[in-house]
């Protein structure tokens, strides 16, 4: 029985190498998407069955988007794929995340049975209720070589490392966090300590530090 797919990735490249993996598995994509502004009018003239949702750095933006649909079409299913190993990165916690989603790490979507078995669960009515789950994996930090050097810092910490890489000062970050200036800079002093991190006279630790997001986020979102 085949399943209504819809694809939403603003990188058309990308999209498209997923869709041809799907179609050699034998799972035909119904729709295409290259970007999340379109997904509401797709639902005034079709009903996919199921969405398959590339996230990224305006991850919680997007889910948003894809939470209003799900408001209105509560059996749609819903596979997330992420180029981050800790959405935490993304600022995402567990309590944003839809019931039900399938949550893929790209490194992962080279095995198309991973992905053909999360969007099949994704569209079980029985589970649409559940939890979220990483189909790879069976933790919040799924990749092996995250946990052994960023999953030990707080979510002050990420949420810290996250607001600085997109450019806040230290007195920003402090009004978003209700903290003082005093307070950001402690932070940022344990960030790299945590990560072994050194300042230098070529980079100072906010260089350094956007450099380690941005690395782990992968801004590039390029299929390994």
């Amino acid at each position: 029985m085949s399943i209504r797919i819809a694809l939403v990735n603003d990188n058309k490249y990308e999209s498209l190498l997923v869709a041809d993996a799907l179609a050699k598995n034998g799972i035909e994509v119904s729709y295409l998407l290259h970007s999340f502004s379109h997904l509401p009018n797709l639902f005034e003239t079709s009903i996919p069955e199921v969405l398959v949702v590339s996230i990224g750095e305006n991850a919680l933006k997007e889910i948003a988007v894809v939470e209003k649909v799900r408001s209105k079409h509560p059996l749609i299913g819903l596979v997330f794929l992420t180029s981050s190993p800790d959405l935490r990165l993304l600022g995402i916690t567990e309590k944003n995340l839809p019931l039900g989603v399938q949550i893929i790490f790209k490194k992962s979507v080279t095995d198309l049975h991973t992905l053909s078995r999360a969007i099949h669960d994704s569209a079980d009515h029985s589970k649409i209720r559940s939890s979220f789950q990483w189909v790879a994996g069976n933790s919040f930090t799924d990749d092996a070589t995250f946990l052994s050097n960023l999953a030990a810092l707080t979510h002050v910490q990420i949420e810290t490392l996250r607001l600085l890489a997109q450019g806040r000062s230290n007195a920003e970050i402090a009004q978003v966090r209700f903290v003082t200036e005093k307070a950001v800079e402690h932070t940022i002093t344990r960030i790299m300590a945590a990560l072994n991190l050194k300042t230098n006279p070529r980079n100072n630790s906010r260089v350094m530090l956007s450099r380690e997001y941005y690395r782990w986020v992968e801004a590039s979102q390029q299929i390994s």
